[in-house]
């Protein structure tokens, strides 16, 4: 599953290879040197925990994938990701693609601190 393996690169600290598991028109708008630096240097709390997928809801060419992450051992939170389907293939699209524009890695990852992705496990 997309997710599961998306989520995985991620975790482990494989930004690169997370990135090619984007959809291809995210591709097209966040380069690959970008989208490293940023999650290199923002990664959200709650990165290395465990995830699990709770919901998956399917409608057309996209999909909605409800995970878990474990803050304890009797507390989760949970959070959303969507996920399209395109050229045959299960593709990651990012809530907020504005953070990787502002024309500096420095710059885009102050956009992701300030958005509360970094401090709050937020989704991209």
């Amino acid at each position: 599953m997309a997710a599961v393996h998306f989520d995985g690169l991620y975790q482990a600290g494989h930004f690169a290879a997370s990135w090619g598991l984007l959809v291809p028109v995210v591709k097209r708008q966040i380069p690959l040197g970008a989208w490293v630096q940023v999650h290199h240097a923002c990664q959200p709390a709650g990165a290395g925990t465990a995830r699990a997928i709770k919901a998956i809801t399917v409608f057309g060419n996209a999909a909605i994938v409800t995970e878990a992450i474990a803050e304890g051992p009797a507390k989760s939170r949970s959070f959303e990701e969507v996920f399209s389907y395109t050229n045959g293939q299960w593709g990651y699209s990012p809530n907020d693609m504005g953070i990787y524009h502002h024309g500096s890695a420095a710059a885009d990852i102050a956009a992701a601190k300030a958005a509360g992705v970094c401090a709050t496990g937020k989704s991209f």
